[in-house]
């Protein structure tokens, strides 16, 4: 949570990193550190900071109100990619948090969170999903320009 609220302030900072929004990506506790960093910015009123956030078997709840709160801070996209298959991440998660319902195993039912199953992909378990990464990022349509309507 710390190293969250400390990327955090670090991205607001914008005589230091810039005016342009960014995008994140997240995997296992990487993830975890982006989504802390993502309610630290609601918490200090900074919306314009995060444009696209990818998360890849991320260990937090599916509260509601806290990817409410996710939403409001990401201008772009929030993409939950989870594999139901992944026993490391649900055991742990489970235990460590005494979590049953963990984003990294199912999809996140919130308007504004896509969720994509990366089933199929040939991911073994939660050991081996930087090995896949390009695929991952590929089926999430990462970069992908929004199409908008006006």
């Amino acid at each position: 949570r710390l190293a969250g609220a400390c990327l955090a302030h670090a991205l607001a900072d914008r005589r230091n990193i810039g005016q342009r929004p960014v995008t994140l990506v997240g995997h296992s506790i990487g993830a975890r550190l982006v989504y802390y960093c993502l309610l630290e910015l609601y918490k200090m009123g900074e919306f314009n900071v995060v444009d696209d956030v990818f998360f890849v078997g991320i260990p937090v709840s599916m509260r509601p109100g806290k990817w409410r709160k996710l939403r409001a801070v990401v201008s772009g996209r929030i993409v939950n990619g989870y594999l139901a298959s992944d026993w490391v991440l649900a055991f742990l998660y489970r235990y460590t948090e005494w979590g049953v319902t963990v984003a990294g195993l199912s999809e996140v039912q919130m308007p504004g969170i896509e969720n994509v199953d990366l089933q199929g992909l040939g991911i073994a378990g939660h050991h081996d999903y930087l090995a896949h990464m390009s695929d991952i990022l590929a089926k999430m349509q990462a970069g992908a320009q929004r199409l908008v309507i006006t």
